[in-house]
């Protein structure tokens, strides 16, 4: 990785980890990547979140993890994160968090 900032896009993009569509005026995670060309990923924020906090939860590499179609593989291995969106998960988990922490 090359740089990775918060950016508002300028046009739409897609989130590489959970796919969902962003319009215009959005804030995202912008990452510039190398792997024999350089490249350049969109995050949304949820998503930033979840990775940035909870390294943890993510058992896999984020590209294998994409490429299966289940980002959020932790979803599967506990019912009750199953078909939550990325902004409730990262609520779920942030609270579940400070109930542990205290």
């Amino acid at each position: 990785m090359l740089s990775s900032k918060i950016v508002t896009i300028r046009k739409a993009h897609n989130c590489f980890c959970c796919g969902r569509k962003f319009e215009i005026g959005t804030k995202m995670e912008c990452l510039v990547c190398v792997d024999g060309v350089i490249y350049t990923l969109y995050t949304c924020l949820a998503c930033y979140g979840i990775i940035n906090s909870f390294p943890e939860k993510i058992v896999d590499e984020i590209e294998n993890i994409v490429r299966r179609g289940d980002f959020y593989e932790l979803r599967g291995s506990d019912p009750k994160y199953k078909g939550m969106t990325p902004e409730e998960l990262l609520s779920c988990l942030e609270a579940e968090k400070q109930v542990n922490d205290n």
